[in-house]
Order: structure tokens, then sequence, then C-alpha cells
């Protein structure tokens, strides 16, 4: 700039240049979570509120957290670069604006929205059901079923949309077993997971828990059910059909494969029971009818 001025004989005059820069537009601003945990990485959804973005280098970003002012601040790098961890924020929904002012007194802002959720649901410990705990009580643990069902009970921290996944030695199945909660789930306080028959392997003791995870990707896993398959029928023999036909009184005897101490032996004559003897230690029982 320069200034002329004229005065009343005809003289004019012009003063030195004055060189200035405006500048009326704010800093450029972005903002965006660190780790977007949920189940996309545009969910805004994340156990960890972590904040990065960009902005004028070597400046100071400052930030509203829920609309307050907080001391916090972050300092750009060489490159524009910020980085800023909130503190103290608890589950829920948040809007946190960063924003920069510059040398001329413009500022820039970016804000974002997202939710946090660092709680991890969780469940019981799997049972198998009645129908699927085939030894001699429907709470042995013990199973001849090679497609199984298991109950999961669900906590309070269980949601609608968390997912049950059934873990056997710690991994997921062959056939994954995955269950996504609904409301009818939430009410009813549990889960059914049916197992894909030959997945849980030779027969044997297993090991089964459930693994909870949410949209945040938060995720729990419940303590193992020990149980023991076994698919395998014994077989079965008659070592002794009894004394002389024309006593009443018969003492039937025989062998199992399998010394399954304390199974039942039925003795059929056709298709009709006619008594019942114990397996013992040695795989030896004996009954009199």
């Amino acid at each position: 700039l320069t200034a002329r001025v004229n005065d009343a004989a005809g003289n004019t005059a012009t003063s030195s240049a004055v060189v200035y820069t405006l500048s009326t537009t704010g800093p450029t601003v972005t903002e965006t979570l660190t780790a977007d945990t949920g189940s996309s990485a545009a969910d805004h959804i994340t156990a960890n509120p972590a904040l990065s973005g960009t902005g004028l280098a070597n400046t100071v970003v400052h930030f509203t957290i829920d609309g307050t002012p907080v001391a916090a601040t972050a300092t750009t790098d060489a490159q524009g670069a910020w980085s800023f961890l909130p503190s103290g924020l608890a589950d829920g929904s948040h809007t946190i604006v960063a924003s920069q002012t510059d040398s001329f007194g413009n500022t820039g802002s970016a804000s974002l929205s997202f939710t946090l959720d660092t709680a991890a649901p969780s469940g019981g410990t799997p049972d198998l059901t009645a129908g699927s705990d085939t030894g001699t009580s429907n709470t042995d643990n013990l199973t001849s079923a090679t497609a199984p069902t298991f109950t999961v009970a669900l906590t309070p921290t269980a949601a609608v949309g968390d997912t049950v996944q059934l873990l056997l030695g710690g991994s997921p199945l062959a056939h994954p077993v995955t269950h996504v909660i609904t409301a009818t789930d939430v009410t009813a306080g549990s889960v059914s997971l049916t197992v894909t028959a030959g997945d849980l392997g030779a027969d044997g003791t297993r090991q089964i828990a459930a693994q909870f995870s949410d949209a945040a990707g938060n995720s729990s896993t419940t303590s193992a059910l020990s149980f023991t398959l076994d698919t395998t029928a014994p077989t079965v023999a008659i070592t002794s059909a009894g004394g002389p036909v024309n006593q009443a009184s018969q003492t039937i005897s025989g062998t199992v494969d399998v010394a399954d101490a304390g199974a039942s032996v039925t003795i059929l004559d056709g298709a009709t029971a006619i008594g019942t003897a114990v397996v013992q230690g040695n795989g030896s029982w004996s009954t009199t009818v």
C-alpha cells in the first residue's frame, strides 16, 4: 500500500510502500479415531478413544469435549500431524471438536462424533442341554451325541447384536458355531448353540468355552466346560446263561469290552426286559432273573 498527498499548490508526494498479507481463512483441521475397533473401520464405534488428525504445522490444537473446552492440548509436528488421547471419558456417545488458530487470528476446526464402548459382554460357562447330556444323569457331562447342543447363560452385560461363539480347546470349531444375540435371547436369559456332527473329534475328554464379542470389538471368554464324548457302544456278551432249565430262577452273567464300572446292563427275553445288572470295575456283570 502507498499513500499519496496533493497540496493546494498542486504538489504531489507518495509514501513508501507498505507490504502486508491478508488472510481470512482458518487452518484446515482433520480429525479421526486412531483405531475404529467396531465392526467396520468407519462405524465410529470404538473401545479406544485415541484421536489423530492433521492441521497447521507446529501449532497448538485445542479441544472441546461434548461442548466443554478442556485444558489438554496437542501440538502438530512439522508435517502437521497431531494425536490426542482424551481422559476420563465414560462409555457412551461423545462429540469432540479439534481447533487451531493461526497467526492472523483465523480459526479452523473439525468435529467427530463416536460411541465409546470399553465393556466386554460376558456370560456363563456352556452347559450340555438335558437332551444332549446322555449319561446316567443329565448333569454328569457325559454324552454320546455327535452334534450336542449347549446352553450359555447371558449376563446383563450382553446386549442385542452381541455375538456368542463356541470354542473347542480355545479355538473355533471346524464349522464355527456363532450366534447373534436377539431380544428374545435377552428375555430368555440364555442362548442355545449346536455343534456340527463330527466337529468334536474322537471320543475323549473335551473342553468347550464361549466367547462373547460386541460391536466395539470388546470380547471375553467364559471358563470352559469339561465333558466326556463317548459315541462308541460297548460290546456285551453273556458268558453264562444260568443253570438247569427246570429252575425258575437263573443267574445270568457276562462281560462288556469296556470296564465302565457302574454302567447298567439290561437282560432281555426277546424284547421284554426281565432284569438288570451293574458292570463291575473289571467289566463283568451278573444278575438273577
